[in-house]
């Protein structure tokens, strides 16, 4: 135990006294290292499928339903290259309003739910201080349920507000309507987490507020990945048929054709074939989803028979971990940057082990003297490789610090959260790894001088490094 000491001391003494060399080396190799590691755990999140519990039971619904005019330049084509060019067509990700509307209201078997990005100005009822933007998720009651959103008080709305909103409700401005908010946007409004039964003033109407979630970030954002892979953390939710009733924008992806008119009301939208409605849907076990395909091929038939699907339409039901693959999450440009980011560790790496080797060849003749007094070589190579861990230690806890931090600036160019982070376990494996590997190259030229140069040779370079 005091062998081990004594040689840490030794090592403390030796960065002290060429402190610039020390300090530019464990720069170097913190940039690498904290570089690589922010690459890693990007990579890593946006592998993650946040809803693998539910894999075999959630789904997302695509339906082929733009015709094969939309495409534009087909006014000379015959039927036939229409069919094939329609057959290999591209399916919107999304649903139009037509049939998320009709496929929704017609079935009450299985669990669904639709829904949209939007945002409008919130403030508190009463409250001096300016309204400010906020996002808001438009879905349908089952939403919460399918995707086990956290509430920490009150629940969701009823029951009533998951169909078509009546216009004499609209009417009345003294109607006060349902929301659900996130655990800090109720800190940011009322200075407390619960807050159920407070009202605001949300969209120039009055809202109660039914329910609060606790902080919920899927990373990536399997529910609506349009708006984004490390989109930001929804921070209120209203009635699905509610926000479109008022008529609040879409802030989420639409899918259109380079043939589709331009809209100018929110009304023209909906009746148009602009994809912008998420669908999903729980089903339970493959017998169940066979019954729906059935349904679904049933709805494709009837509306084909109004005129309406001249060529044969499509539909997928993705899982989540299909439609992580769908949207190319992990994608080349990302498994690129794992590559360029691992080139810049090992040159960060390569550096670092010429500094040291520079440090170890000013201190030639104190090694030339120890091995004219008798000092054993593998002594002094075991000295040498406590300098080089502690200084690759000492990198490497600066590391973790500068990690977290790039992450942040990571999370606030994308106004995203990444609520997942590499595992404890996990991260530490990886970091003893780049240690071991660290220490074997930077110890590895040292040594090979250590063991093949004779005093002499070593006490010749004093004059040289003085």
């Amino acid at each position: 135990m005091g062998h081990l000491f004594f040689i840490t001391r030794v090592a403390f003494l030796k960065l002290q006294q060429s402190l610039l060399s020390s300090v530019l080396a464990v720069l170097v190799l913190c940039a690498g290292v904290s570089v690589f590691f922010v690459v890693l755990t990007v990579l890593d999140a946006a592998s993650k499928n946040p809803f693998s519990d539910k894999d075999e039971r959630l789904y997302s619904l695509r339906l082929s339903a733009w015709q094969p005019d939309s495409f534009g330049g087909l006014g000379r084509a015959s039927s036939q290259q229409k069919s094939m060019l329609y057959e290999h067509a591209p399916v919107p990700k999304q649903l139009i309003w037509r049939d998320a509307l009709a496929i929704f209201n017609n079935n009450s078997v299985w669990p669904m739910s639709i829904s949209y990005l939007t945002g409008a100005k919130i403030s508190r009822e009463g409250q001096t201080t300016p309204p400010f933007l906020v996002t808001s998720r438009a879905v349908t009651g089952r939403f919460f349920s399918m995707f086990e959103v956290p509430l920490l008080y009150g629940a969701s709305w009823e029951e009533r507000f998951d169909r078509p909103i009546a216009g004499s409700m609209l009417q009345d401005r003294d109607t006060i309507y349902p929301i659900i908010l996130s655990n800090r946007l109720s800190q940011q409004l009322f200075k407390l987490s619960n807050s159920v039964g407070k009202q605001l003033n949300f969209s120039g109407r009055r809202f109660e507020v039914v329910g609060v979630i606790d902080e919920w970030a899927p990373a990536p954002k399997v529910h609506d990945l349009e708006a984004g892979v490390f989109g930001p953390a929804d921070q209120s939710f209203i009635p699905f048929y509610l926000a479109v009733a008022l008529e609040l924008d879409r802030w989420g992806g639409v899918e259109s054709r380079p043939s589709f008119p331009v809209f100018s009301s929110f009304d023209q939208g909906l009746v148009s074939d602009l994809a912008w409605i998420q669908f999903w849907l729980e089903l339970d076990g493959k017998q169940e989803k066979e019954v729906f395909e059935q349904w679904l091929q049933g709805y494709i038939d009837s509306e084909r028979k109004a005129g309406r699907f001249t060529y044969q339409a499509n539909f997928y039901l993705d899982k989540p971990s299909e439609l992580l693959v769908l949207h190319s999450v992990v994608g080349s440009d990302l498994k690129m940057m794992l590559v360029v980011a691992l080139i810049f560790l090992i040159i960060c790496i390569l550096n670092f082990s010429l500094i040291v080797y520079s440090r170890f060849s000013r201190a030639s003749s104190s090694l030339g003297v120890q091995l004219s007094l008798g000092a054993s070589r593998s002594n002094l190579f075991i000295q040498q490789c406590a300098e080089v861990f502690l200084l690759s230690t000492l990198a490497l806890c600066f590391s973790a610090f500068s990690t977290h931090v790039l992450l942040f600036v990571f999370e606030g160019l994308h106004a995203s959260t990444l609520s997942h982070r590499l595992p404890i376990k996990e991260a530490l494996f990886y970091f003893f790894v780049v240690l071991i590997f660290i220490v074997f190259c930077a110890s590895l030229l040292p040594s090979i001088k250590i063991m093949s140069a004779t005093a002499s040779s070593l006490l010749k370079k004093e004059g040289r490094y003085a």
